[in-house]
This record gives structure tokens, sequence and C-alpha cells, in this order.
């Protein structure tokens, strides 16, 4: 293959790429869900400073109701 042809062929497609809307859905998506994930980071790690105790008892029953 001509090396003047794939240099055009890979520009053409560079250019598709740069005008085409394909993926701009897939971005929104990718930060909203980076969002929730980081905001629910930090508010349960709010929840364990402010009520540590609370955290305890959970983990107490879950274990209780998996004992053997």
């Amino acid at each position: 293959m001509n090396k003047h042809k794939l240099t055009a062929i890979i520009k053409s497609g560079a250019d598709r790429l740069k005008h085409s809307d394909a993926g701009e859905g897939f971005i929104d998506v990718l930060v909203k869900m980076l969002i929730v994930v980081v905001v629910g980071a930090v508010l349960l790690a709010i929840m364990r400073t402010a009520v540590p105790q609370l955290f305890t008892d959970m983990l107490t029953k879950i274990r209780d109701v998996f004992e053997v």
C-alpha cells in the first residue's frame, strides 16, 4: 500500500471521528457514574465518622444472620 494512500485513509478516519457525535452519550453517562460514586463515598465516610455505632451494629446483625 502506498504511504500517501495510507496517510489519506488515516486522516479521513480521524476527520470522521472528530465530526461524529457517536460517543457523546457514553462520556455523559461515564461522568454521571463517576459523580455518583464520589458523592456516595463521601456520604459513607461522613456517616461512618458521625455514627460509627450504626455500622458496628449492622455488621454484628449481618454476622448473626449468616452464622452457622
